[in-house]
């Protein structure tokens, strides 16, 4: 506490009720939101919080951003984890880089070369409109799916700003998939049958309070999500196919795949944009057992065959 000087002994409107220098008075002005200050006159004049927001994220012996279509993997793996509280100094006191990576993947998902290539195709097709912060932020919501009010405490920007720049950065990447994650013919040998390996996966997402309903029911992690499909060719390495969302407490794998709505669904009104219909004749997918096993199950039913075990 403020030991009050002779000077603001009795005087009011220098000692602030008695709280010495905390007193708003004799600050001169008080904060009105994000946007501005109010000075002792009652007049707003703009706010400097951004310019103060990057002194906060770049330490003095923080390098400098390198812009970003030539930024390395070191570059996106030291600048992303100052970005989430790993300052340069914490960074060089660990001797294993592999920490540092699962830090960076912990918080952004991809590893950094992932990073590195992605900013490469934004950079191509959206010129220098995405900054690598803004990156950050969106790729740290992809995999943390923090509320505005929480990402506005990282980023150090307020929460609509958060909000409309990631749906902004979202839609860029989204944009890339049709040229990106494709079946292409020409990528696998004539000789191989089995081409892909296919399995969805479950997102968990906060409550749909506009459209409430046990559809959106995950099993998997007993809340709330959506669901998508993936294929992966066994013998490459990246991924060929990306289908949904759907709803996790409706749809079953094997419906997803053939494109059908329920197991009843006549093969003639399924979805004929289904990965069922995209591989050509005489080519396959690998799917886990559960796939194969409700085919049967659906097959064996039919023809009153199938036994149930308790």
């Amino acid at each position: 506490m403020y030991a009050l000087s002779n000077s603001s002994r009795g005087n009011p409107s220098r000692a602030g009720r008695g709280h010495g220098r905390a007193s708003s008075s004799s600050s001169g002005r008080q904060r009105t939101s994000e946007g501005a200050h109010v000075g002792g006159r009652g007049h707003a004049r703009p706010s400097r919080s951004r310019s103060r927001s990057r002194v906060i994220n770049q330490p003095a012996n923080m390098p400098q951003e390198p812009a970003l279509s030539e930024m390395t993997e070191d570059d996106v793996l030291l600048h992303g984890l100052n970005y989430v509280g790993f300052c340069p100094k914490r960074q060089s006191n660990v001797k294993n880089r592999e920490l540092l990576i699962n830090r960076f993947k912990a918080h952004f998902g991809p590893v950094p070369a992932a990073v590195v290539d992605l900013q490469l195709e934004l950079v191509e097709g959206f010129d220098q409109s995405c900054s690598f912060n803004h990156l950050m932020m969106t790729l740290h919501w992809f995999k943390c799916y923090q509320t505005e009010h929480c990402m506005s405490g990282i980023w150090k920007y307020g929460e609509e700003f958060c909000r409309n720049k990631v749906i902004e950065v979202a839609n860029n990447i989204r944009s890339l998939f049709n040229d990106k994650i494709v079946i292409d013919p020409t990528q696998f040998d004539p000789d191989e049958v089995h081409w892909l390996s296919v399995d969805t996966v479950n997102y968990i997402t906060q409550e749909f309070r506009g459209t409430p309903s046990t559809d959106w029911y995950d099993p998997k992690s007993k809340s709330s999500g959506v669901k998508y499909e993936f294929a992966l060719p066994i013998r490459h390495g990246f991924c060929v196919w990306k289908r949904g969302p759907f709803k996790p407490g409706k749809n079953h794998d094997k419906t997803i795949f053939c494109g059908a709505k329920n197991k009843d669904t006549p093969k003639d009104q399924w979805d004929r944009s289904a990965l069922y219909f995209q591989l050509p004749k005489e080519k396959k997918a690998i799917a886990d057992m559960i796939v194969h096993m409700k085919a049967w199950l659906i097959r064996s039913l039919s023809k009153g065959t199938a036994k149930t075990k308790q």
